[in-house]
């Protein structure tokens, strides 16, 4: 029994560890290189929208798929992977108006070389790790798993709301947002793919980020509303004011709950579906095992994160549990703010709006212009919000004398 349990640790082991194939950063490079050639060749034939697609088809199945994105921002910083991305759009941009094919390669030509410069230098300080079938499965793992976390944790956080405020009955709403969302991102990722086989994937993946940008900005204010409803909550019970939100209003906050669930799990989840898509169809048939084995892994991990956040949160003293949450909903609003120009900023919006300034991809920092105008105003709101609560709710001295 126990060399039976040794040889299928070993199986396992090997069967983890064997690489499938092993691509360096400079191989991704060349690959992403083999695509701006053809922009160049297809703009030369006067093939504009051929040309526009081997862009998008360098940036979005190469540069950000595998993965070559995350890697310059987390060794190189934001803002050089901004000029990289930058470099991108500016080959767009040129093609849109008319320039010649010589500026189109000249762009083509200083996007590689930095392409190039940085891929040595990653191959050298943090290579890339083989696609063995563990990497396969971590890869499906971690997409999911980043992709669902933060959906995850603020659903939790919407059901304990609704625990705290003694409307458990209104739980199943929550959850049905959920699922209705999970349904909805299917409908839309397939919506997606068909709009792109359509009209190219040029339109198709300028059409999908522009719309994520919509969709990310309507959270934004929804999470501004339920965020200025728990700041007034958090006031009231500091002033001792126990007494339940009246049943004419607290329909209404229900259902602000229910829809910031919804928008939760739908904002990330065409994405996701379109993320598993292009790793299927990257990979052979036999190999899909391992992609459902990671996604099964992640949802093990999203679900007990679900648990924690649904039953602890509900331990907690009530004022604390209202302010954690508060800070947490105006940290996604603000982060999201900023997250929404990129996206719009990758659909081909906003091209001219760069300014010199930090970027702090955990805060949603971008050197977009409307980008920080719209999180100084989530700023602001959060500083009225918090003062107007405190005039209302909490009382002056001579008022608690009377």
């Amino acid at each position: 029994m126990l060399n039976k349990r040794v040889l299928a640790v070993i199986f396992l082991l090997l069967f983890f560890a064997l690489p499938l194939f092993a691509e360096t950063w400079s191989d991704i490079a060349e690959e992403i290189g083999e695509y701006l050639d053809d922009v160049v060749v297809f703009y030369e034939q006067g093939k504009g929208e051929e040309a526009k697609q081997s862009r998008y088809d360098a940036y979005f199945r190469v540069y950000e798929l595998k993965e070559m994105e995350q890697a310059v921002q987390s060794w190189f910083g934001g803002k050089h992977n901004f000029l990289i991305e930058d470099l991108f759009a500016e080959i767009t941009r040129s093609i849109n108006a008319g320039n010649p094919p010589e500026e189109v390669a000249e762009i083509r030509d200083e996007l590689m070389v930095m392409l190039r410069d940085a891929a040595k230098e990653l191959d050298v300080e943090a290579p890339r790790e083989d696609m063995s079938h563990g990497a396969i499965f971590t890869k499906s793992f971690v997409i999911l798993l980043r992709e669902g976390l933060e959906a995850i944790l603020l659903l939790g956080a919407m059901i304990a709301i609704l625990i705290k405020r003694e409307r458990k009955d209104q739980i199943k709403v929550v959850y049905f947002s959920a699922i209705l969302a999970v349904i909805a991102s299917v409908i839309l990722a397939f919506i997606l793919n068909a709009v792109r086989n359509r009209v190219g994937i040029t339109r198709g993946l300028a059409a999908q980020e522009l719309f994520e940008g919509v969709v990310i900005l309507i959270a934004v204010a929804v999470l501004l509303w339920v965020g200025g409803w728990i700041i007034k909550t958090t006031a009231s019970e500091m002033a001792s004011l126990k007494k339940q939100i009246d049943k004419a209003s607290a329909g209404t906050r229900v259902g602000a709950l229910a829809l910031v669930s919804f928008l939760a799990v739908f904002r990330e989840g065409a994405e996701t579906v379109l993320f598993y898509q292009a790793m299927f169809s990257d990979v052979s048939t036999e190999r899909y095992g391992l992609i459902a084995l990671g996604m099964a892994a992640a949802v093990v991990v999203l679900v007990a994160g679900f648990i924690v956040v649904r039953y602890g949160s509900i331990k907690l003293p009530l004022k604390l549990f209202f302010s954690l949450t508060g800070i947490f909903i105006f940290y996604l609003a603000f982060s999201m703010a900023g997250k929404a120009f990129v996206e719009f900023r990758e659909a081909g919006w906003f091209q001219n709006s760069t300014v010199n300034f930090p970027t702090v991809p955990f805060l949603g920092i971008y050197p977009i212009l409307p980008g920080l105008i719209l999180q100084g105003v989530v700023i602001l709101f959060v500083i009225a919000a918090f003062f107007i609560s405190r005039k209302k709710y909490v009382k002056t001295p001579s008022e608690k004398d009377g």
